[in-house]
């Protein structure tokens, strides 16, 4: 009985691991979206339009079909006067000092961290994440791009690699 125990244990372990890492990989959307998961458990995401951009990373994790997307904001400290420090979002990966003119220049560009948010909730099905709202439901409505003059999916596509 230990024996079969034991068997089915690790059988299981390697299931899930084996699931997971087919869950590895870039993804991108219809809209400027791109979203890599790496095998570390974190992830990056990224949107681009024209002038403007956003950028968020944190870490990731993977229940049954459900990928869950947390959030790691990065702080810079902005010295505000001789004795005093405040937190503002980071224009970077990197956590550091910055002044007042570093500061109002992240402002004044068209991109930075968490402008655009990330889905919290994706639905794996086959090689495509499907948005799982905050409702708990799955985004299946199609969006109209008027640039394009087309209407696209919600769906994150796996990169072929």
């Amino acid at each position: 009985m230990k024996i079969l125990t034991t068997y089915l244990l690790i059988t299981a372990i390697n299931l899930t691991a084996s699931c997971q890492r087919s869950v590895i990989g870039n993804y991108y959307h219809n809209f400027g979206h791109k979203l890599l998961l790496k095998s570390d458990s974190t992830f990056e995401f990224k949107t681009g339009f024209d002038l403007s951009s956003s950028w968020s990373h944190g870490s990731w994790s993977f229940k049954k079909d459900t990928i869950f997307l947390i959030n790691k904001t990065i702080f810079d400290t902005l010295k505000v006067s001789q004795d005093k420090d405040t937190l503002v979002l980071s224009a970077n990966p990197i956590s550091e000092r910055i002044d007042s003119l570093s500061y109002i220049a992240t402002l004044l560009s068209g991109g930075g961290q968490n402008r655009t948010p990330h889905p919290q909730k994706l639905l794996l099905k086959k090689k495509t994440l499907l948005i799982i709202d905050q409702n708990g439901q799955v985004v299946t409505r199609d969006l109209y791009d008027p640039m394009r003059q087309k209407s696209f999916t919600t769906k994150f596509y796996k990169s072929k690699e």
